[in-house]
């Protein structure tokens, strides 16, 4: 038997290398059905991606997480994947596990306080954009979207702070997180033009 599983695997694989995906789909999904294997799903996941099927992508990355839970790139896809579906509690749990399985990649925090802030969860988008601004201090988004949140929040000191610290690496950001913001007082904490 195990031979013919790696037999149809490498069949799989060689359709999708030939473009033709929905044959590689369909035994990608039959070796599922059989087997716990982490490659085919991740390959059905991607396959399902492509064709527009995020419903069956996130199923498979589901399968993923649960036989490699220590699988970063699968957390995160999966979060990807449930955001597009519009599941966006379960993608931030998606995000929240990337984020601490890799603490030092800004993408799985950056993602995580996005989804907080779709969610209208502006509070709770500051720490994870904090931890961003850590792993990328020469970046002004983080700062910018920090202001936002602030704002939001009603804090305005820390709105100024915001753009006091944007005019030092990004005048423009600064500019524009004031006008986003309404803050218009703030402006004398820009260069002059």
């Amino acid at each position: 038997m195990r031979g013919g599983f790696i037999a149809l695997w490498l069949e799989a694989v060689l359709f999708r290398l030939l473009g033709l995906n929905a044959r590689a789909a369909a035994i990608f999904r039959h070796l599922l059905n059989l087997h716990q294997c982490v490659s085919c799903a991740r390959h059905y996941a991607a396959l399902a991606m492509q064709r527009g099927m995020r419903a069956e992508a996130a199923l498979a990355l589901e399968q993923l997480v649960q036989w490699a839970p220590q699988d970063v790139d699968a957390w995160f896809e999966l979060g990807c994947v449930r955001d597009d579906l519009g599941h966006k509690h379960d993608a931030g749990e998606a995000f929240r596990q990337a984020a601490r399985l890799q603490p030092d990649e800004e993408r799985g925090w950056y993602a995580l306080a996005r989804m907080h802030m779709d969610l209208g969860e502006f509070a709770y988008a500051i720490t994870p954009l904090r931890r961003v601004r850590e792993l990328m201090p020469l970046s002004p988004l983080p700062l910018y979207l920090m202001g936002l949140c602030q704002q939001r929040c009603g804090n305005e000191a820390a709105v100024r702070e915001a753009v006091r610290r944007l005019v030092e690496i990004d005048p423009l950001r600064a500019a524009q997180l004031i006008e986003e913001t309404g803050s218009e007082r703030l402006r004398c904490l820009l260069p002059p033009a």
